[in-house]
């Protein structure tokens, strides 16, 4: 650990990479096998939702894999409590995906031909939002360390960075370890702007959080419209 504290963000990255490449499989087996989802560090559940005070910020997503070739993915994104409404930018389709944690479902919206699916989130993708800070629910198997690094500054805002360890446990065994880097913005209730987590392949994904307030939503925005036709299921 004491490389972790002295090191710069690129030799806690390296870190990273060396202690997940054994630990994320065990991690998604522990999973499975528990049936249920891990806690997490993310903090956007401190929005009031019965103010309807929720987060609105450009979704950037880098992936970039063990040759330092990149992929990029943006969206529009609103969370209010435990739903998420994503607007992809790729293309003009207007397509809409939300997410409701507390129901475990997902409606694909598509507005050109006003109709939505309707199915269930995955278990993978429970992973994949809990580390990207969208979900945060309670399990007693997962115990969460923060390791404070250092003050910065993201997009903009003032932000602490912190490594996050997150062990999976069964009884007073620990069976998986994954961590990622998160910067937390204190101007906005220590919500997490960046998170940057590697993966068992040796790619690295980045996620940022930019443009972000808190804002007034609308409950509409977290569900088809009303005179939308629904085919789920097929």
């Amino acid at each position: 650990m004491s490389l972790i504290l002295k090191g710069t963000e690129g030799v806690v990255l390296t870190v990273l990479f060396m202690l997940t490449r054994f630990f994320i499989p065990l991690f998604i087996i522990a999973l499975i096998q528990i049936g249920a989802v891990s806690g997490t560090y993310a903090r956007l559940m401190a929005a009031v939702e019965s103010d309807s005070v929720g987060l609105v910020a450009d979704l950037h997503t880098t992936i970039i894999d063990k040759t330092g070739k990149e992929s990029v993915s943006e969206a529009k994104i609103y969370i209010l409590g435990k739903r998420v409404r994503f607007e992809s930018k790729a293309g003009n389709t207007g397509e809409v995906s939300i997410y409701d944690f507390d129901l475990l479902k997902e409606m694909r919206v598509v507005s050109q031909d006003r109709i939505f699916f309707e199915r269930r989130i995955t278990r993978s993708f429970l992973i994949k939002a809990e580390r990207e800070g969208l979900y945060m629910p309670d399990n007693p198997n997962i115990k969460i360390d923060r390791i404070r690094l250092k003050e910065d500054r993201t997009d903009n805002h003032p932000t602490v960075l912190y490594l996050v360890v997150r062990s999976m446990k069964t009884g007073e065994k620990t069976v998986a370890r994954d961590y990622s880097m998160v910067w937390e913005a204190t101007d906005l209730g220590n919500i997490p702007i960046r998170i940057v987590y590697p993966m068992s392949d040796f790619s690295t994904i980045i996620v940022d959080y930019r443009n972000a307030t808190m804002e007034k939503l609308d409950p509409s925005l977290f569900l088809p419209p009303p005179d939308f036709l629904n085919l789920s299921p097929f």
